[in-house]
């Protein structure tokens, strides 16, 4: 009977070895996922901030850009205008002249003159390709620059 007592003791004491030792176990596991759990919500949230500032970053860039867009269009209209009217005039001025002073001679001994229309319409023209190539070239540098910006600003928030 002794030795039976022995036994169910030792058992006993297995048994509430195992359980201690398997409460201990997952009490761990419960630990580490929560560990887990907290880690991933903190990198989760990392990546949200990071994305937004990103995107603040960029519609920053887009609304500068379209500012910056705006800015280089209404000079170069305005300088186009300028020259429309200066052309304009340019014309009106030439007209009597070109009528009373100037002589009118047989096609090929005319020379290219300020007086003449055909002159400042080209003149006009070319002023006009010119200011056209100078906008684009503006417009290439603004996006240039913008794109420097939004690098810069991207780097900073890394």
């Amino acid at each position: 009977m002794k030795t039976l007592v022995y036994v169910f003791i030792t058992i006993a004491a297995f048994l509430a070895g195992f359980w201690w030792s398997d409460h201990a176990w997952q009490a761990k596991w419960s630990d580490y996922q929560a560990e887990v759990a907290r880690k991933s919500q903190e990198e989760i949230s990392k990546a949200w901030q990071s994305e937004k500032n990103w995107q603040e970053a960029a519609d920053v860039a887009a609304r500068q850009g379209l500012a910056d867009y705006d800015e280089i269009n209404r000079k170069y209209q305005d300088a186009l205008e300028r020259i429309r009217v200066m052309s304009a005039d340019r014309l009106r001025n030439a007209e009597p002249a070109r009528s009373g002073n100037v002589p009118q001679s047989a096609g090929t001994s005319c020379r290219p003159c300020p007086a003449c229309p055909s002159e400042s319409r080209g003149s006009y023209v070319r002023a006009d390709q010119a200011l056209k190539i100078a906008r684009d070239c503006d417009v290439v540098a603004s996006k240039f620059n913008r794109l420097l910006k939004l690098y810069q600003s991207v780097k900073t928030i890394q």
